[in-house]
């Protein structure tokens, strides 16, 4: 055991064997480097702020100015950013713009107030421009760095990493500055950060990605027609409608005192720098156990459940913060526990179900393919939200207690949310971040740079026999993006992954599939069909398929019709769900409307897509009534009035079967989402040679 870990240190470390381990081991520098910077400047700043004498309307500043520059460059920043060839590269001297200004707010503390403190918060505020820029490239470079089935291990352990390094910097800086004079200690954290920063984007800077080709803007799109795509999710789903209003009052509701906690500890409670930095320290520890205990228990309990002990958790925080007083300053450390465990119950069934943004449109055709387009609705009650501690501040100086109750648990500088920190963020730690879906939450939708995914039909079977965990490992073997296999039940109700509801054609069984139990479907063979090489390949469950699938590759499921037998099928496969926590690595399909609803029925939160044999408007109609995230037509009823129906309705649009090279190459020209096929080595291989 100790040899195996010792030689994957060796092999990250000492001698990465690839450039994929070239980039995990600049990410997990800079992750650790981000960490430093946390626990220093970002951390100490508006500490600074309240020991100089700032009001509480210039402490909050610090939160909501670079909120408001965040808001007006989200949008413009894609334009930029999507015009890049070269992101990496390009994205870096942005970084190091960032990380500059840092330097210059380490010398604006050696001026005495008022300026110094008005010049700080007017650095920090103009810092969110590179910051912005910068951010919104981030997610592309993290994706092209690591591969998809690396990437949750290794951000699980950079956010680990990050936890840590940051509860170790902060309570080092927290002695640092009562062992030093004012402002001398403050000054020379915020120094030690900006060099951490500045390394940190060096190590950034070394990640190598096959940078994509630059996107063109072709025609100008009236305005009244970006604002109709912006608000077309709230027009159509009345749940996501639901839950940006919900998600909008709890940032209220959190972000409200975010400019008063530093100033409450400072002026009413007195605590000693030693204290805040332990308290922080405290606090991010419970963040990183956090994330791993709610995830177990997130994993299986209803998402209802984990909202509302995280909720409460989270209210616990300022009533704790609000109860202590001077005599009482352990009371600091109580909530700051709750601080750092409550927050990541909330992100857990957030991100994986209950946030889940409903399929956005992407810009029209003639507009560039860029990242804000997607994450502008999930993102705007988070950028908004930290704009109230200026409102709140700027009503006076009456009772500190009463002010904080309100509040939430944050960092002395405003706070940490869901937002993967150990990008190199600037201030957009203290205000908004800047957030993106990532893999797995879009996986089914088109790469903003890139060709089409390609889903493997029934695994690659064109080369071997279908559905059969021999197919599914060799198109995973073969490129593909994903593998697409269908289910019908067995005569004790478990989903089991065959096309036909008989047997007789792919095994060497006859009569129904739900005539037999998984148990006797398991002496059947699955393979000699298909030749004598093949024999011995049994049927798999849809559970076995998922646990294979769950580290390497998303899946599509396709509920079969089976009447009467199909009527407990959509409840059985979200069963299986999320008794392998795939549920968000899943797109359920069906040419049955009513099987998918029975899927939202029975409580399945997996996004769902409609196939479909009739041309354009049933089934892209029938899919914008379902909820659905796909419209899933066959390869021969495409064209480009179909593809910009579907894009116009915020639809993604998956087609099946093709097989055939130049076919593949004239639909990813015409901008589908994914492509189904037997052979996904050909079309990977057709696909590419269309680039050049």
């Amino acid at each position: 055991m100790r040899s195996a870990v010792a030689d994957r240190l060796a092999r990250l470390w000492v001698r990465p064997a690839s450039r994929e381990d070239r980039n995990i081991r600049y990410l997990l520098a800079q992750t650790a480097l981000a960490g430093v910077v946390q626990g220093g400047i970002v951390t100490f700043l508006p500490v600074f702020l309240a020991r100089l004498g700032a009001s509480t309307l210039l402490v909050s500043l610090l939160t909501a100015l670079p909120t408001l520059v965040t808001i007006g460059l989200s949008l413009p920043a894609g334009l930029i950013v999507a015009r890049w060839t070269r992101l990496v590269a390009t994205s870096a001297r942005w970084y190091y713009l960032l990380r500059l200004t840092y330097l210059m707010v380490a010398l604006a503390g050696l001026l005495a107030p008022p300026w110094g403190p008005l010049l700080i918060v007017l650095l920090w505020g103009l810092s969110a421009i590179p910051s912005t820029i910068a951010n919104t490239a981030w997610y592309s470079v993290l994706a092209a760095a690591v591969a998809p089935e690396r990437r949750p291990v290794i951000n699980g352990v950079r956010w680990a990493l990050l936890g840590l390094v940051s509860a170790g910097s902060v309570a080092l800086f927290g002695e640092v500055l009562e062992a030093l004079p004012f402002p001398t200690g403050y000054v020379a954290v915020f120094l030690l950060s900006a060099l951490a920063g500045f390394l940190n984007v060096w190590f950034y800077a070394h990640l190598e990605i096959d940078d994509p080709p630059p996107s063109a803007v072709t025609t100008p799109v009236a305005r009244s027609a970006r604002l109709a795509t912006l608000a077309a999710p709230l027009a159509r789903r009345s749940a996501f409608r639901t839950y940006t209003v919900l998600t909008l009052l709890l940032r209220v509701g959190l972000f409200l005192p975010a400019g008063l906690y530093s100033v409450f500890w400072v002026r009413d409670l007195g605590a000693s720098d030693a204290w805040i930095g332990w308290r922080t320290t405290v606090g991010n520890a419970a963040l990183t156990l956090g994330y791993y205990l709610w995830g177990r228990y997130a994993s299986r309990s209803p998402h209802r459940r984990v909202l509302a002990l995280a909720g409460g958790g989270l209210g616990l925080y300022p009533l704790l913060t609000a109860l202590t007083a001077p005599e009482t300053l352990w009371l600091l450390l109580v909530a700051a526990l709750v601080w750092g465990s409550a927050p990541p119950g909330w992100t857990w069934p957030c991100s994986r179900g209950c946030s889940r943004p409903p399929p956005l449109t992407s810009a029209p055709a003639t507009w560039p393919s860029t990242p804000p387009w997607p994450t502008w609705w999930p993102s705007w009650p988070r950028s908004s939200a930290p704009l109230w501690p200026m409102d709140w501040a700027s009503a006076g100086p009456w009772s500190w207690r009463a002010a904080v109750f309100w509040g939430r648990r944050r960092w002395p500088s405003g706070g940490r949310s869901d937002h993967d920190w150990s990008a190199p963020t600037g201030p957009a730690m203290i205000g908004p971040p800047t957030f993106a879906w990532e893999e797995p939450m879009t996986w089914w939708r088109r790469p903003l740079e890139g060709p089409a995914r390609i889903v493997a039909h029934r695994g690659a079977s064109g080369y071997v026999p279908e559905n059969t965990l021999l197919a599914f490992q060799r198109a995973y073997e073969l490129g593909a993006d994903a593998i697409e296999c269908d289910v019908h039940l067995s005569a004790d109700g478990q989903p089991v992954v065959i096309h036909d509801r008989t047997l007789d054609r792919t095994t060497s069984g006859r009569g129904p599939v739900s005539a037999l139990t998984v148990a006797e479907l398991r002496m059947l063979d699955a393979g000699a069909w298909r030749g004598p090489e093949f024999a011995g390949l049994r049927l798999p469950t849809l559970a076995e398929v998922l646990d294979w699938a769950r580290e390497r590759l998303p899946v599509v499921i396709e509920l079969k019709r089976d009447p009467p037998h199909d009527r407990a099928l959509p409840g059985a496969v979200w069963a299986v769900l999320r008794e392998t926590a795939m549920e968000d690595r899943c797109l359920v399909i069906s040419f049955a409307p009513d099987l998918l609803r029975a899927f939202r029925a029975a409580g399945g939160e997996s996004p769902i897509g409609l196939l479909g044999m009739r041309p354009d408007p049933d089934l892209i109609a029938g899919a914008r009534d379902l909820g659905a995230v796909m419209a899933l037509p066959h390869v021969g009823l495409v064209d480009e009035r179909l593809v910009a129906r579907a894009k116009a309705a915020g639809l993604g649009l998956g087609v099946w079967t093709v097989n055939d090279p130049e076919t593949a190459q004239r639909l990813d020209r015409l901008g589908v989402d994914a492509l189904t096929t037997d052979y996904p080595d050909r079309l990977r291989a057709a696909l590419r040679a269309g680039v050049r």
